[in-house]
């Protein structure tokens, strides 16, 4: 459910008074079964322009504040990247390991990170550059917006892989007797997972609970992947025919089972972030209530979709 649906639950309240369990019931029942259409598994939002703010900055124009943090957050990502890439501590291993950065689905999971924040930085600078310049910028005539539907891609399966890669590698992969503990192993498998979180906490677009399928087909691409490899005779970096330990296709059925308990796993840490989504939501609107309540962004959204009574969800103050 987004704005337009909270505005229709305080309509129904409001029109109704205190309503009873049953109308609760059929109105919640009707906003859930919104959730289940077409529209709701696209990748498609009627304003671009929500893909550059913040949550919680002061209008609906690009914030130079924003901006910094997602310079600091993108220059991170592509050094940290390259670092792990270039793999300083492993230089003088043969060139045919150093080529095995590409089986691993931790360097899959932090690529993905790197492109959903140069993707926005870049949407985010473009249009602050030219918010100076007076230029006009809408979510209907502004090209480079036009990069949002990959950038929400990618921020989807950033997001719900780099919780998955954190959770599974410290539970069931890392061994202290093989694996070092070192800066870079703890960016890959820890930082992820902060940063995306922190990013989810600031951003001002939606998560759909619907988009669920966008993880799940980055996880199929992979497991297709692992198992082509492993008939064309590939090893990983110690010379193992299972890239991780995990996943080991000479013995299918348990595989199998664990690639089935993983992808479940991943569409339980959507709906977490879904739920972090809301949460988000929530703690501004509160915000909003105790401070002025002029009306925002996401208020201007939903008189879009023609909501009655509209509840202020991003305020133009700064909370």
């Amino acid at each position: 459910m987004e704005d337009k649906d909270k505005c229709e639950i305080v309509f129904v309240f409001q029109r109704n008074g205190s309503p009873d369990r049953n109308t609760v019931s059929k109105t919640m029942l009707e906003l859930w079964k919104k959730q289940f259409t077409a529209e709701r598994f696209s990748i498609k939002h009627h304003d671009p322009k929500v893909f550059i703010l913040s949550q919680w900055q002061k209008d609906d124009t690009p914030s130079l504040v924003y901006l910094t943090y997602k310079w600091i957050t993108t220059l991170f990502f592509i050094a940290t990247w390259t670092l792990s890439i270039i793999d300083i501590s492993h230089l003088n291993d043969p060139a045919v390991n150093r080529a095995k950065w590409l089986i691993y689905l931790t360097n899959w999971g932090f690529t993905a990170c790197t492109i959903q924040s140069v993707l926005c930085t870049a949407m985010l600078t473009i249009c602050y550059l030219d918010a100076r310049s007076q230029a006009s910028l809408t979510g209907e005539n502004h090209k480079v917006l036009q990069l949002y539907k990959v950038y929400w891609t990618a921020n989807i399966i950033a997001t719900d892989i780099a919780f998955g890669i954190t959770i599974i590698y410290w539970a069931l992969i890392y061994d202290e007797t093989k694996m070092s503990l070192d800066g870079m192993n703890i960016i890959v498998h820890v930082f992820n997972s902060l940063l995306m979180l922190i990013d989810l906490c600031i951003v001002a677009h939606p998560i759909r609970l619907m988009h669920f399928y966008c993880p799940m087909i980055c996880g199929a691409c992979y497991i297709v992947f692992s198992i082509i490899y492993y008939l064309a005779g590939g090893t990983n970096k110690d010379g193992s025919i299972a890239i991780y330990p995990i996943l080991n296709w000479s013995k299918p059925g348990i595989t199998v089972l664990i690639c089935v308990l993983v992808t479940l796993f991943i569409i339980f840490l959507h709906i977490l972030t879904y739920c972090i989504y809301k949460a988000r939501k929530a703690i501004h609107r509160s915000l909003v209530k105790i401070g002025k309540g002029t009306k925002d962004t996401s208020s201007q959204e939903c008189e879009k979709e023609g909501c009655t009574n509209p509840v202020p969800v991003m305020s133009n103050e700064v909370v």
